[in-house]
């Protein structure tokens, strides 16, 4: 049998997780995923321990280890963590980041725009969209915000920041049909208000585009998350983000 460590199984249970090869309350049987990545139970167990110790991961009181489900109070702490990590890194890449680190922010941006329109002139049914979902998260989200830790030069942040895509890819596939054209355009649209600010270097318009988009996006996922729950109102304590009140158009 081939010798795959722990961070190898580790990487692939989280691509799988990105393509939505594996889905949240998805069970992972233990015999059948160390068969198909070619590994001894071993190395797959220390794997399962370390993406649980991560949150990516569940044990449950039924037994077995599951991909995680998420929670409003994940999501909210998820964002949390976010809104205080990522406005300062686009304020540090609008200054250091090299010509090369800024074409792969202009290529990420160039793929988005041409997603948006491609989903736009489409006939898929939103429930169908994973393909064009995984895509987003390779093409675009993974170099956009994979640039940015490459170019900040460090090495923690870009763990941090790697691991909070993954939870992030995870828990929106829990209610990715509910997702509309129009919220793959307004992520386009900011995502683009970003980057033309990191390329223009202007540090703390960066900053304050980040931290609006995150807002913002919090807010969407909550709507979705909302409808999803058959919830036509929201609780007031979910109404507030960060001190911010939420924008009543994302409650529509």
């Amino acid at each position: 049998m081939q010798r795959i460590n722990h961070d190898n199984v580790c990487q692939e249970i989280q691509k799988r997780i990105l393509l939505g090869e594996l889905l949240p309350g998805m069970r992972l049987s233990e015999v059948a995923l160390a068969a198909e990545l070619g590994v001894s139970r071993t190395p797959l167990r220390e794997a399962f321990h370390t993406l649980v110790s991560q949150g990516v991961l569940e044990h449950r009181d039924t037994g077995g280890v599951f991909v995680k489900t998420a929670t409003e109070a994940d999501i909210r702490a998820l964002y949390e963590m976010r809104l205080w990590l990522e406005p300062e890194v686009a304020r540090k890449v609008a200054v250091v980041a090299t010509e090369a680190q800024r074409e792969t922010i202009r290529e990420a941006c160039r793929k988005e725009a041409a997603l948006y329109e491609k989903v736009k002139a489409s006939t898929t049914k939103p429930q169908d969209y994973a393909e064009l979902n995984a895509f987003r998260v390779f093409e675009v989200e993974i170099p956009f915000h994979g640039v940015q830790c490459e170019a900040a030069n460090n090495p923690f942040l870009s763990r941090v920041v790697e691991q909070m895509l993954i939870l992030k890819r995870s828990w929106m596939l829990q209610n990715e049909q509910n997702f509309s054209v129009n919220d793959v355009e307004r992520a386009a649209r900011e995502h683009a208000a970003i980057a033309d600010a990191i390329l223009t270097q202007d540090c703390d318009r960066a900053a304050r585009l980040t931290r609006e988009h995150i807002t913002t996006a919090y807010y969407r996922i909550l709507r979705v998350w909302n409808q999803n729950e058959n919830a036509s109102e929201s609780k007031p304590e979910n109404r507030i983000f960060f001190g911010l009140y939420t924008p009543e158009k994302f409650f529509i």
